[in-house]
């Protein structure tokens, strides 16, 4: 069977060998609806998954982070960080932080923040399992950005 469907890149019909009239107006519509929501940016349909342990390395020190949204966040695509959010590095005191989500993006204050650790982070989920942190200026010296993934075990 020779059946015409649209092509996404060219948006010009083309044929298509095995595949119904059903299959090509269906995947039409679902493509006019999800079209409008691709023009965000992809940020408004991230809600982030905060519910487990992320671990990575600092300077070469381990780093364990619970980042824990607030009751109103919980669940939401943007909002706070209660000031129960903790990073542990090492044998270092426990550090607590606060800060703001919005989508993907993320900025911390870490209270008494000490090497290796910076005062303020800019982060991003980089997938949905990863989260890069970034130092912001002023950059102390020994502050380094660093990586932690979502703990699976």
């Amino acid at each position: 069977m020779n059946t015409l469907c649209l092509d996404s890149k060219s948006i010009a019909l083309l044929p298509l060998h095995g595949v119904s009239r059903r299959q090509v107006v269906l995947g039409t519509v679902v493509a006019a609806a999800v079209a409008p929501l691709a023009g965000c940016g992809g940020a408004a349909l991230f809600a982030p998954f905060f519910t487990f342990l992320f671990d990575g390395t600092v300077d070469g020190q381990a780093v364990i982070i619970s980042f824990q949204p607030d009751a109103a966040s919980v669940g939401q695509s943007s909002g706070r960080f209660a000031r129960t959010s903790n990073m542990n590095v090492d044998t270092l005191p426990e550090f607590k932080f606060f800060g703001t989500f919005d989508g993907r993006n993320m900025k911390l204050e870490v209270e008494g923040a000490s090497a290796p650790l910076a005062a303020r982070y800019d982060g991003v989920f980089t997938d949905d399992n990863t989260v890069a942190l970034t130092p912001t200026q002023p950059i102390a010296p020994g502050r380094s950005a660093f990586v932690v993934r979502r703990r699976t075990a």
